[in-house]
């Protein structure tokens, strides 16, 4: 179990290859630092070819100002977003040297703000965007109804590993 600031949330163990990712955090609040490491490497596991591969990525939590700098400069979009993933250029052909997936940027007042009109959970809204953030640095998209599809089926039982329900549910 993993306590965040005011739930418990289950984490079913990790497979015993996740040993060799690394997933570095930076500004996270400490209740959720374990949360994001472990839904990062939760997603990752989604691609069964990256199983004995040394992996490294990065989870950064930004403010507002710097999530709408980054969305403007690499996607052309002038507004702030809940998270955004780079990936990274250095893909080694060797499959023993570390395979570097890039960087995944969470706003956590977006994420805040969400979750509240939503009436969500913090903590695992939080834990879904990071998930759908090391989704993206995998392969994973949702610029096609298809591909949305795909995506959210693979979100749904990854936050299901954390006894977190169906985000895209509609409550009646």
């Amino acid at each position: 179990m993993l306590s965040c600031t005011n739930m418990l949330i289950e984490i079913k163990p990790l497979p015993s290859y996740a040993k060799y990712w690394r997933i570095t955090t930076a500004n996270i609040p400490h209740s959720l630092q374990l949360a994001a490491e472990y839904a990062a490497k939760k997603a990752i596991a989604f691609k069964t070819h990256m199983h004995e591969q040394e992996i490294h990525l990065n989870v950064r939590c930004i403010d507002v100002r710097y999530m709408k700098y980054l969305n403007k400069k690499h996607r052309g979009k002038n507004k702030i977003t809940n998270v955004l993933s780079f990936s990274s250029d250095v893909m080694p052909d060797d499959m023993k040297c570390t395979r570097i997936l890039g960087d995944i940027f969470v706003c956590t007042k977006v994420i805040e703000d969400e979750a509240l009109e939503a009436d969500k959970n913090f903590e695992e809204h939080f834990i879904h965007m990071v998930a759908h953030g090391a989704l993206h640095l995998i392969g994973y998209d949702h610029e096609t109804e298809e591909q949305s599809k795909i995506m959210q089926d693979v979100e749904i039982k990854l936050l299901k590993t954390f006894n977190i329900q169906n985000p895209y549910k509609i409550n009646d």
